[in-house]
């Protein structure tokens, strides 16, 4: 039988893959945006704070780190995406 469980978005994109594709681990990032107070933030306003900061940082990754804060902080259940 198949696992219906949901996973989170870091089930699909690692730690590794986020720092070797970003230069930073995930823990870094969130602590950016901790700093920042963005949960209290809209998704779009995360995406946002992550172009302007980070430019650098492909579209597709900086999706990746908003999620993956999101859910880490409860924003977004596991295997949730950005609304």
């Amino acid at each position: 039988m198949a696992d219906d469980a949901v996973g989170s978005h870091s089930d699909s994109m690692s730690d590794r893959a986020m720092l070797d594709a970003t230069g930073r681990h995930p823990d870094e990032w969130f602590a950016f945006l901790d700093a920042q107070d963005a949960t209290t933030w809209t998704h779009s306003r995360i995406a946002d704070w992550l172009r302007e900061q980070a430019p650098e940082v492909s579209g597709r990754w900086r999706q990746a780190i908003a999620v993956r804060y999101e859910q880490a902080r409860g924003m977004l259940a596991p295997g949730q995406g950005a609304r």
